[in-house]
């Protein structure tokens, strides 16, 4: 997202106080946003129904439904936001609140009275990131792509392995259909959602009967397979509701390119599922590679994707929180991160996984 396009951006802003509400509408128009204003938690409910933001800039203390509440909610009910960035506003400013808001999943603070340059800094910084991490999910998407075509033409075994092996270790679930329905392949991210999601049963086709949410799955399945050859990209979205948990499965089924001569065997679709629960990190000797990283600083920087504290870092590890105060600086600038949000980020974000060895075919 250019500065231009971030001017162009959308920012839904939840706040109780109407004059203050209008004041920032009128900061943020003035820059060039397009705003949402919401005088409640229930209003913005109401406009999340309709309108997919791009930032949302929310006070914490409200009456009724209050900014928790609120970002409770959008994470937990709207999976589609996942990648929205959080903002809180909030007159408090003590360091255990501040904690508090980070740990309940907020990107941002920004404590009044608001400092409007730093509004527009802090907005623009968040959207920044925003274009970075959906540039490398772009990236990985374009590569897996590239990745499915060759395997529609690979017709040798050896081919074949060589196109699994490199699908085997991408950090989403990806199953690819044939022009029948015929389910041709599942990497093992995919095999390990299905294993970990109880209640799923994926047999050979996703069909129209049984649960409701391989119901939905088997009619998007058909969908795409009928408007395939439109000529046109077409996809649908589902979302697969597991009773084990509150994150719901998120799934893109996309057409493929045509083949000629088309033949029912030709692969046709490829779906991708990812699991928002699960915090999938890189290997350390990956992370080594693709940053210049220590041996050490790779195992440091895979324990904080994890979501370990440094004090649980330092005692894992066998040394002392200075220690790694030091190996986090070194990360910091060796990934041309800030902090340590912006670092777990980051890493979440790469398009590749640790495979796990108990799904060696």
């Amino acid at each position: 997202m250019t500065d231009q396009a971030q001017r162009g951006a959308q920012i839904l802003c939840v706040e109780d106080e109407i004059d203050f509400l209008e004041n920032i509408t009128e900061e943020l128009t003035e820059a060039g946003f397009s705003v949402l204003p919401a005088q409640s938690a229930e209003q913005a409910l109401t406009l999340l129904q309709t309108h997919r933001p791009d930032l949302i800039l929310c006070d914490v203390a409200m009456p009724g439904t209050d900014g928790y509440a609120l970002l409770e909610h959008t994470r937990s009910e709207h999976p589609h936001l996942a990648d929205v960035p959080f903002v809180f506003l909030t007159a408090h400013s003590h360091p255990e609140e501040i904690a508090a808001g980070k740990w309940a999943g907020v990107d941002d603070y920004l404590i009044k009275p608001v400092d409007f340059d730093l509004l527009l800094a802090t907005l623009h910084a968040r959207l920044r990131q925003v274009e970075r991490i959906r540039e490398q999910h772009g990236n990985g998407a374009g590569h897996v792509h590239e990745a499915m075509a060759q395997l529609q033409k690979k017709q040798n075994h050896h081919g074949m392995e060589q196109v699994v092996r490199a699908l085997d270790h991408v950090n989403f679930g990806l199953v690819l259909i044939d022009a029948s329905g015929k389910i041709r392949f599942m990497n093992r991210m995919a095999q390990r959602i299905v294993t970990e999601s109880p209640g799923l049963v994926v047999n050979d086709v996703f069909v129209r009967s049984g649960s409701l949410p391989l119901a939905r799955l088997g009619l998007a399945v058909e969908s795409v397979l009928a408007e395939r050859g439109s000529g046109h990209d077409y996809y649908e979205c589902v979302s697969l509701s597991r009773p084990d948990s509150a994150r719901d499965l998120l799934c893109m089924v996309c057409a493929l390119p045509l083949q000629e001569p088309a033949k029912d065997t030709d692969i046709a679709i490829s779906v991708i599922v990812s699991d928002p629960s699960q915090r999938h990190a890189l290997a350390p000797a990956m992370l080594e590679t693709l940053f210049n990283l220590t041996p050490t600083e790779a195992n440091v920087a895979t324990a904080f994707a994890q979501g370990m504290r440094s004090v649980d870092i330092a005692r894992q590890f066998d040394i002392s929180p200075t220690t790694v105060a030091f190996h986090k600086r070194n990360l910091f600038e060796k990934t041309q991160t800030h902090r340590q949000a912006d670092l777990v980020a980051l890493l979440l974000s790469l398009p590749v996984a640790e495979v796990s060895p108990s799904f060696e075919r």
